[in-house]
């Protein structure tokens, strides 16, 4: 019998996650887990550490309040600083701090709120200042790209330790003359449909062996990323673990490694592992055998997803 695997999660680890600041690491670029878009109509609304987004015609601007003083405030960003690259996807862009104002934003500004955020405000602006500060001292250390490192992959970054782009998944997924017209009559309307396309699965701790069990999506932090499985069955437990059988991607990063694999691990009660909670998500889901039935077929598709590992156990989960 294969020995279980006891992913160690050190015991300092929620005191070191508030206070160290992480290195930038592109590799990480699973989703986050629940985000929305909430208008911002005062200055006063505003707090240090929010992901503010900025609305265009074509597309949103994404950064990070790091300061505020007398109608203005400062935003951590990643933008173009030389118009002539503006025709390129990977043009002359960098990590800088900028002073603005609501008034000087013709098409408004709104914060993304989580609702299982990582890091607190007062520590994702500080990340964010000290990214920009390590751009500075090494320009390779931080290289833009539209479609995988662009603005929005850094904020969500600094707010949540995830790479993700909710405009690049979705300019992916459609036509361009779709995608074109769609943010045309949000500029128009004031409809934001993007908002509500967020996936939006609450989270919960595991706290107990009933917590978990045949079917689930799990997420967990192994390897300084957060990774994600699926729940096989349940094979025993104790007062401060339970033992799982789960199916996984082991490469949480784009590469030709996407093999589905089955392994046996132990879950700490009350430590950084999470269930995703679909049943109360709204979303229409298989009945827990027929999502462990769904493994073997998704493992066929594999090579098909850009994520396997938070990709694969969706698809076995939800009704698509």
């Amino acid at each position: 019998m294969a020995k279980k695997k006891k992913l160690q999660v050190p015991e300092n680890y929620l005191l070191n996650s508030e206070l160290a600041v992480h290195p930038y690491q592109r590799e990480n670029r699973n989703p986050p887990i629940c985000v929305k878009q909430t208008r911002v109509n005062s200055f006063d609304e505003l707090e240090i550490g929010d992901h503010l987004v900025f609305h265009r015609i074509l597309y949103d601007h994404h950064g990070i309040l790091t300061d505020k003083s007398q109608g203005r405030f400062q935003v951590a960003e990643a933008t173009k600083t030389d118009s002539r690259s503006m025709a390129s996807s990977i043009g002359k862009v960098k990590l800088q701090l900028s002073w603005k104002t609501l008034d000087s934003e013709e098409g408004g500004v709104s914060v993304a709120s989580y609702i299982n955020r990582f890091y607190s405000k007062p520590n994702t602006a500080l990340r964010a200042v000290h990214f920009y500060e390590k751009s500075k001292e090494d320009h390779k250390f931080y290289q833009y790209n539209l479609f995988s490192n662009n603005c929005e992959h850094f904020a969500t970054y600094c707010a949540t330790g995830k790479m993700y782009s909710l405009q690049v998944a979705e300019f992916v997924s459609r036509a361009l003359p779709s995608y074109i017209e769609e943010r045309l009559r949000f500029r128009i309307t004031g409809n934001n449909e993007q908002s509500k396309n967020y996936i939006c699965i609450p989270c919960e701790n595991i706290e107990s062996k009933n917590d978990v069990k045949k079917g689930d999506i799990i997420e967990y932090f192994e390897n300084d990323i957060w990774h994600h499985a699926l729940v096989i069955d349940t094979l025993g437990h104790t007062t401060k673990d339970v033992s799982c059988s789960v199916s996984h991607c082991k490469s949480c990063v784009h590469s030709h490694d996407r093999e589905i694999k089955r392994e046996d691990i132990v879950i700490t009660f009350k430590k950084l592992f999470y269930k995703l909670d679909f049943e109360s998500s709204g979303f229409e889901i298989h009945k827990p055998n027929l999502v462990v039935d769904r493994e073997e077929n998704a493992r066929q598709i594999a090579d098909s997803l850009t994520n396997a590992c938070s990709q694969f156990p969706i698809w076995c989960k939800l009704k698509l």
